[in-house]
């Protein structure tokens, strides 16, 4: 929930902000909740994308899961085979 946030926080807001003050449209005025999809499109996605991709990247690099990245070898199945 704090991922979703921050990223909005990055790309739904200054959307919205653009719209308000340099296109002068209003929250339910010009923009409504039929039309906030179409208003505020690119900001929707980009905080999808970039809440996907910052869940990825921390549970990519979370301390504890570093055995998922690194492979180790147990019991000498490949070891010594020359392959």
């Amino acid at each position: 929930m704090l991922e979703i946030i921050l990223c909005s926080l990055v790309t739904i807001l200054p959307d919205y902000l653009y719209r308000r003050y340099r296109q002068g449209k209003r929250f339910g005025h010009e923009i409504t909740l039929y039309s906030v999809w179409f208003e505020l499109r690119f900001g929707i996605i980009g905080c999808l994308m970039l809440t996907v991709a910052l869940i990825t990247m921390i549970f990519y690099f979370h301390p504890s899961t570093s055995s998922a990245t690194r492979r180790t070898h147990r019991g000498s199945s490949s070891r010594g085979s020359g392959r």
